[in-house]
């Protein structure tokens, strides 16, 4: 049955996103399904206008698996999980159609969809292994907090890392393939077949995405498989006791790590957190990989998921490894962390001296057009 549930949403991912490219290929501007600025943003890595819609495709793939799984299985949880990501999904996409949505009412709506989460299938994060921290999560207001919060902040991070072709759907896949590992391994199939339809469905999303970028995951993709994982890895803790949280959070550690150094990172600038820049650690590599190879702009992107790749499986494979040991868990989280910012600081040392900003140059036929 998993397998025909794949199925089903790799054809309805592919069907939504072959539509929406030969749509947007002809009627883009006129149906506003490329926003006009994306060129001149500060953190854009491509040079022609491009769908951002890629997420609706997803999200139809997904959903069109999770009723059929539900039926099948006469469990409503896919049906909930589809529900409580709407309020995100719908603010990401205005957000993509070019009606502007801040990035503190797109936080909001991830809030919200937390909140759905929570109310629709009574779970949250009710513990993680760690003796210091479950005494306070057993008080029922600071476990819905912290659960609000980490679910908000890691949909935040994942439209955060959303930069380069393939490194979003690439990353987003691989956890939800290890979650469903981790839940086939504990005898909870249900949840092992949520996570291999979501892995499907981004899949789907894949193929247009990369190498070459025909379509991206936008607001509404990114947010949204950014939030069906938090809570996927939820219910699978929740369902499973003998699994720990903190390991499984483990495997958001790339989002989550590149989320704090910017936040680090504006601070020391004195800017606002919310404040868009080109300093992320796929926009480095990008352009380290330019200067040393001496590639253009579109090829430097899709490469720069190839190259990242090494760095951001390790936290979801030693989340799988260590799934029921929770010390060892929040230890691997301190060395990944140490690691993580030296190796940037490293890195954006070397880029900047190399000539940093002669790698992005706007597009000439952007230039003519104002």
């Amino acid at each position: 049955m998993v397998q025909s549930l794949a199925l089903a949403a790799t054809i309805a991912a592919l069907l939504s996103m072959g539509i929406n490219a030969a749509v947007v290929k002809r009627w883009a501007r006129t149906l506003h399904l490329v926003q006009r600025d994306d060129l001149s943003a500060v953190q854009a890595s491509h040079n022609k206008p491009t769908s951002r819609l890629g997420g609706l495709g997803v999200i139809i793939g997904f959903g069109a698996a999770s009723i059929l799984l539900s039926y099948l299985t006469e469990n409503i949880i896919p049906i909930l999980l589809l529900i409580s990501v709407l309020p995100l999904f719908l603010t990401g996409l205005l957000e993509d159609m070019g009606k502007d949505q801040s990035p503190r009412r797109r936080l909001f709506a991830a809030a919200i969809s937390a909140v759905f989460a929570i109310a629709l299938t009574h779970t949250w994060i009710k513990e993680t292994g760690l003796l210091w921290i479950d005494p306070a999560l057993s008080i029922l207001p600071i476990a819905w907090g912290v659960t609000i919060l980490w679910s908000a902040g890691v949909c935040n991070a994942f439209n955060l890392i959303d930069g380069v072709n393939g490194l979003a759907g690439f990353l987003g896949s691989s956890i939800s393939v290890a979650l469903g590992y981790i839940a086939w391994t504990a005898g909870d199939i249900l949840m092992a077949q949520i996570a291999i339809v979501l892995a499907a469905a981004i899949a789907g999303f894949l193929i247009f995405n990369w190498p070459w970028g025909r379509i991206f995951l936008g607001d509404a993709g990114a947010y949204s498989i950014g939030h069906l994982l938090v809570w996927i890895s939820i219910l699978i803790a929740w369902r499973n006791p003998n699994i720990s949280y903190i390991a499984l959070c483990l495997m958001f550690f790339w989002p989550v790590a590149d989320t704090f150094l910017a936040m680090w990172r504006r601070s020391r600038q004195k800017k606002k957190m919310m404040h868009p820049d080109y300093l992320h650690a796929h926009q480095f590599i990008m352009r380290a990989i330019q200067l040393r190879w001496k590639m253009t702009l579109a090829l430097a992107n899709s490469v720069t998921t190839l190259v990242l790749a090494p760095f951001f499986l390790p936290p979801i494979l030693t989340g799988v490894i260590l799934a029921d040991r929770p010390n060892f868990s929040f230890l691997t989280w301190i060395v990944y962390g140490a690691v993580f910012f030296a190796s940037y600081l490293i890195g954006i040392r070397w880029v900047r001296r190399q000539g940093w900003r002669k790698t992005r140059p706007i597009p000439a036929e952007y230039v003519s057009q104002k």
